[in-house]
């Protein structure tokens, strides 16, 4: 299956520069094994669900491609902690990779740096609402993209940004406005889960806004993890700009520097609500972001998005599963995370390799 061969590329691309020590308030990593069982089973129902609609609208409920990727890749992670047969773990991956094929254009697994789902002409109805941007215009809009990145960071932890954030592009706009020049957009939703954190993000002025950015002579990519790299003077090169806020164009660069100020304040406020929680109390809040990148999907299916008792249960009074995970070198580490994700090799084989992996959840 040449495609499972392309998504385990894209995966190590974009493992590659990620140091998980730094992952904040918890390391997902030390948490999986406790529920790995618990989060299998609820990921199962939710596939077999779902895997009866329409694809393309069940891949329009889950935020975006980054979240389909990232969670094509945990739930792969869970599945092999739960000791589950290469059939399911198969089918699993399947589902995950039927929805990119629904909602992306091409590099469905953004191997290549690309991560299109705009048509041609979806991006020229897009072009026609855009206004000349300078330097100054790069500056505002930059600031407005570092607070609201920084809100995805308190709202969904290190782990789940994505829900929040995710950059489209490149699109080849040269026969619209000259050679060069290519059109990203940078999206950012859910900006006010009440569900997560009720009163303290009713503040936050929207819910979703879209920066469509044309830059000259600057090169953009997008990883596997929904990262980000741009070549060029991106302050210099943006030559055209539109800021569309739910779903409506603005032109007020004043609201948008109060709404930058305003998301500054609420994306320390929310970390701080984030960090200052005690330990239990922090895992099952890390168990409400991982289920809502299934909020929307869950709501559309029926099922309740939030973390099952069983789920709940499995976590309560246990430490963290720290020296879980094999210390490797960094070619054994790479071959070992690409085998741990690979649907086709039996647990059985990833163990002889590399050791037992613990017990799979309570």
């Amino acid at each position: 299956m040449k495609w499972i061969d392309e998504f385990l590329e894209a995966v190590s691309k974009g493992l590659a520069g990620m140091d998980f020590s730094t992952l904040k308030p918890i390391d997902c990593f030390e948490m999986f094994p406790l529920y790995a069982q618990e989060g299998h089973k609820r990921l199962l129902k939710i596939i077999e669900t779902a895997s009866k609609q329409d694809l393309k609208e069940i891949a329009d409920r889950m935020h975006s491609p980054s979240v389909i990727r990232v969670e094509m890749l945990f739930a792969l992670v869970k599945a092999r902690l739960a000791k589950t047969d290469k059939n399911t773990l198969l089918k699993i991956a399947e589902f995950y990779n039927a929805l990119l094929q629904e909602i992306c254009l091409e590099d469905h697994y953004a191997k290549n740096g690309k991560n299109l789902i705009h048509t041609q002409e979806q991006v020229s109805k897009i072009a026609g609402n855009l206004k000349v941007a300078d330097s100054e215009t790069a500056k505002i809009l930059g600031k407005l993209s570092n607070a609201c990145y920084h809100l995805a960071y308190a709202l969904y932890s290190d782990i789940n940004p994505q829900i929040c954030y995710d950059s489209f592009g490149p699109y080849d706009v040269s026969d619209i406005f000259g050679k060069g020049h290519i059109l990203v957009i940078k999206q950012f939703q859910n900006l006010k889960p009440v569900e997560l954190w009720g009163d303290k993000v009713k503040d936050i002025p929207f819910d979703k806004i879209k920066l469509h950015c044309v830059y000259k002579d600057v090169e953009f990519s997008v990883d596997n993890a929904s990262h980000t790299q741009y070549k060029g003077d991106v302050i210099n090169g943006l030559k055209y700009f539109g800021v569309e806020v739910d779903g409506q164009f603005v032109d007020d660069l004043f609201l948008i520097k109060e709404a930058t100020d305003t998301i500054g304040i609420k994306s320390v406020e929310i970390w701080q609500a984030l960090t200052n929680l005690d330990f239990e109390s922090g895992k099952v809040k890390f168990l409400e972001q991982r289920c809502y990148n299934y909020v929307h999907l869950c709501k559309r299916l029926g099922l309740d998005w939030r973390p099952t008792n069983e789920m709940l249960e499995a976590v309560k009074r246990k430490p963290l599963a720290k020296g879980f995970w094999p210390v490797l070198e960094a070619e054994s580490g790479a071959l070992f995370w690409s085998i741990l994700i690979d649907p086709r090799v039996d647990t059985k084989e990833l163990e002889r390799q590399f050791g037992v992996l613990g017990n799979g959840g309570s």
